[in-house]
């Protein structure tokens, strides 16, 4: 019988990335699953080649201002897309938050359980509503 941890899967880790004996990383278990959600949230609807349905609609948000009403849309744009791509968690709760620090980021918090441990987990994904000098693939890391 498999083990609960082994609906989780595995796979390449993201961003790929080559190890010291010349493998690609792999990625595992809760982490896996965390790299799904950043990939779901960070890929553009229509980017994805055969699949353009892929993705999460929050890059509709640049340039948006940071107000509650965008707030909530994004909230909504994130659960659409996890409740339909990422079936390994049950998504929680989403709450958006403009950041004290700058007004163009608006901070993400996911809070989510994944489904085969009945462990929780959150994450905090940072979003630019001016898009430019900022990396978020340096933060995920």
């Amino acid at each position: 019988m498999p083990s609960s941890s082994s609906f989780l899967g595995k796979g390449f880790a993201f961003p790929l990335n080559v190890t010291d004996t010349g493998n690609f990383e792999i990625s595992v278990l809760e982490k896996s699953v965390k790299e799904s959600i950043y990939i779901i949230l960070s890929t553009s609807k229509g980017e994805r080649v055969m699949r353009p349905d892929f993705g999460c609609e929050i890059n509709e948000m640049v340039f948006a201002p940071n107000n509650s009403h965008t707030h909530n849309n994004i909230a909504h744009y994130i659960e659409e897309a996890l409740i339909r791509w990422e079936p390994r968690i049950i998504l929680e709760k989403v709450d958006v938050f403009a950041s004290p620090d700058d007004d163009s980021k608006i901070e993400i918090v996911i809070n989510y359980k994944i489904r085969s441990i009945n462990n929780a987990f959150n994450m905090v994904y940072p979003f630019y509503l001016e898009r430019g000098e900022h990396d978020t693939q340096s933060q995920f890391r």
